[in-house]
């Protein structure tokens, strides 16, 4: 049996080749589904400015707003940014302070042409430097109506993608961990949310991502306003601090989507 080498030349042209190739295919793709992406908006159950000011012991102490540069790239005016002290823990102490960022896109057609907003993307274009990425899975305790309308506690899994990075300003090493609700599909990996919105649904599309960054909160005497100073740089510490508070928090996350 004989062989017919491929060219040189053509060799080096062959990923462009196949680079091309599955454009256009995805293209294609796309282009037959326009007919049935529909431009749907699915709202909140209700405002994310209704979101608790108290999740047990953590209590809200600030909060942040976007530039409107950054808020027109994150592509929704439904988030918060809100900063939570742990009131088992002096301010001041590591890991006293939790930074707490959630955000809702909805409509199918938004989120097709909506850049995906994760901190390994974000944070980096911010200035910070990757240190490392992996996925996790905390475990929460979650309070459910048992048979005879009695609360009882079930055990929950969250995917969480846990990212290690250098601050830009201090070199300090910090964790931030996050997952994303894609109706009601808890996914950890920007990837796995991209195919899911590009392949999987047609209409009545959302999704919400969950983002908590344990640290040091501290009050500044001269204006009292407080602030996360320093992050956690041992990841199985902060990967404790964030289950902890998503304990608390996830629950009334998933009282704003919309109902299953």
């Amino acid at each position: 049996m004989t062989t017919t080498a491929i060219p040189p030349g053509r060799r080096r042209h062959l990923p462009y080749t196949i680079a091309a190739l599955l454009l256009a295919a995805m293209a294609i793709l796309l282009h037959s589904r326009q007919g049935t992406i529909r431009d749907d908006h699915l709202p909140l159950r209700a405002p994310m400015a209704t979101f608790p000011d108290r999740l047990g012991p953590y209590v809200k102490v600030g909060s942040e707003t976007l530039p409107e540069n950054i808020e027109k790239q994150l592509g929704t005016t439904d988030y918060i940014v809100w900063l939570y002290h742990d009131t088992r823990r002096p301010m001041g102490e590591p890991g006293s302070g939790i930074r707490f960022h959630t955000a809702y896109w909805s409509g199918t057609r938004q989120i097709l042409s909506t850049g995906l907003h994760a901190p390994e993307i974000c944070y980096v274009g911010g200035g910070a430097t990757v240190a490392n990425l992996e996925d996790a899975t905390v475990t929460l305790a979650k309070q459910v109506p048992g048979p005879d309308g009695s609360p009882r506690t079930v055990r929950e899994q969250i995917p969480l993608r846990l990212f290690q990075f250098h601050d830009a300003h201090s070199s300090r090493l910090s964790n931030v961990g996050y997952f994303f609700n894609l109706n009601h599909r808890l996914l950890a990996s920007v990837a796995w949310l991209r195919i899911y919105t590009f392949f999987g649904y047609t209409r009545n599309l959302f999704y919400c991502k969950i983002e908590a960054m344990p640290g040091t909160i501290a009050q500044d005497p001269a204006s009292g306003e407080c602030r996360l100073l320093t992050g956690i740089a041992e990841p199985a510490v902060a990967q404790e601090r964030i289950r902890d508070f998503l304990n608390y928090a996830y629950p009334h996350v998933e009282k704003l989507l919309p109902a299953p």
